[in-house]
């Protein structure tokens, strides 16, 4: 990580920003540092910075495969940058934030504004403009905590939230709530989210590939991964059995599954559902 992220030299055409070698060019020119070797305060705390960047990229990506969200490898960039704005920050006043574990995450942006007269949010989108990231990237970064967020910035924001409480941080459940029902992720599915985080399992293969399925058959597999049968499936999407059983005939054969077993492993293995 590097120190002062607002001395990065900055790509010039955004079209090769995400390119292997425009990534490569601005990992180049950051300085890094070992945790393990001669480890002091400075590296620690570009250590926390990466983990829960990691993390919150991690949460964001499973909470697009619940809301359905495209262009994911954007949102993947934008959620682990999602804090980047802080580093600068913290490079400019100092440390002030870190010891402030028992306020929100909402609360610590108000604090910025109010202290600093900016907040983190609005400097990272700035910074990865200058980059040359795509406006998506910075719109996202720009808005993660914003309540009315929408689309990746909701996603990034919920995410965001679901690592702070799975850290102990303060989190609290009405704001989990309203950034999952933003995303249309009910409770049912908001809970078993909490659960994967800190400690998730091994992250899900996502497939070069572009998924075959239509919403509604997903929705149907989807069922069928649960556990459920045909009548309850037809029910919670007020379908026919019938159509139900359509869909997922039309699922057997778009993948090449024999049942349904393989049909929900092929998917799974693929990060469709």
């Amino acid at each position: 990580m590097h120190s002062g992220c607002h001395r990065i030299p900055l790509p010039i055409n955004q079209n090769r920003a995400l390119t292997p070698d425009g990534l490569q060019a601005v990992g180049a020119s950051m300085e890094t540092y070992d945790p393990f070797e001669a480890p002091n305060a400075w590296a620690e705390r570009q250590e926390r910075f990466r983990r829960h960047a990691v993390s919150t990229r991690h949460a964001a990506d499973r909470i697009a495969e619940l809301a359905r969200l495209p262009a994911r490898d954007e949102l993947a960039v934008a959620a682990l940058l999602h804090d980047v704005g802080r580093r600068v920050l913290a490079e400019l006043y100092g440390e002030f934030e870190l010891d402030d574990h028992d306020a929100t995450p909402d609360e610590r942006i108000r604090r910025e504004r109010r202290e600093l007269g900016i907040d983190h949010a609005l400097v990272g989108a700035v910074l990865v403009r200058r980059w040359g990231l795509p406006s998506t990237v910075a719109l996202a970064i720009e808005r993660h905590h914003s309540p009315q967020a929408d689309g990746h910035a909701a996603a990034i924001r919920l995410a965001d939230l679901v690592v702070h409480y799975s850290s102990g941080d303060a989190a609290p459940p009405d704001a989990l709530v309203a950034a999952a029902a933003g995303l249309g992720i009910d409770r049912a599915r908001l809970v078993p989210l909490l659960y994967e985080f800190p400690h998730s399992s091994t992250p899900r293969r996502r497939s070069s590939e572009p998924c075959p399925l239509s919403a509604r058959e997903i929705d149907a597999l989807r069922g069928l991964a649960e556990g459920k049968v045909y009548k309850q499936i037809a029910h919670e999407l007020s379908l026919s059995v019938s159509t139900i059983r359509t869909h997922l005939h039309n699922v057997y054969r778009k993948i090449g599954a024999v049942d349904r077993a393989q049909a929900v492993l092929i998917a799974r293995d693929r990060g469709w559902i």
